[in-house]
């Protein structure tokens, strides 16, 4: 399989495009095409060495966490997914050192779930870090039907679904307050 790779941390010129085995499904994982992955800034730090640097790495290391495609195979113990579904999940990048950007990756089957016909892949793999993330904070806040929540940067991935979760959360969107600033071009 084709993946993008680093052998060590450092600016983008460390990335390269390369020739790896392909994975082969282990118990409880599975084995995903991958249609569409996206970059998230924990990409950027984790090349840099700036985030995550106390977790354990592999080299060479294929970035990514997010995506979206077809299930190539399943490995023993697996019965909820089978070849041809279309999923979207996330990886547990870096320290099983298997991302998303690669043609193929192999995750536990509990980082998956079944995609819907009517969500595109490339909807889809822009979905899953920043909307845990998001639903993890708004649910860290415990926050009660009618308190005021506050979302500072709704036109970033992760405020946008903090703001939908929020929504629902609060049931009264007059105490959801969002704040953000517009980009340079709008």
């Amino acid at each position: 399989m084709k993946a993008i790779v680093l052998d060590h941390y450092g600016t983008p010129d460390v990335l390269y495009l390369t020739e790896m085995p392909d994975p082969v499904p282990g118990i409880n994982e599975v084995l995903v095409r991958v249609y569409a992955s996206s970059v998230n800034p924990v990409d950027i730090g984790v090349r840099q060495g700036r985030v995550l640097s106390s977790e354990p790495h592999r080299f060479p290391m294929i970035l990514g966490w997010d995506a979206a495609g077809i299930v190539e195979d399943v490995g023993d113990g697996v019965t909820d997914f089978v070849g041809g579904d279309r999923v979207v999940l996330i990886s547990e990048q870096p320290s099983s050192g298997r991302g998303t950007h690669a043609e193929l990756v192999a995750v536990p089957s509990t980082q998956i779930v079944k995609l819907p016909e009517t969500i595109n892949f490339v909807t889809a793999a822009a979905i899953p870090l920043a909307g845990i993330t998001a639903l993890q904070a708004v649910k860290a806040l415990s926050l009660s039907p009618g308190q005021l929540i506050l979302i500072n940067n709704p036109l970033g991935a992760v405020g946008g679904f903090a703001s939908q979760i929020a929504l629902v959360v609060q049931k009264s969107p007059e105490r959801v307050v969002v704040k953000g600033v517009p980009n340079e071009t709008g």
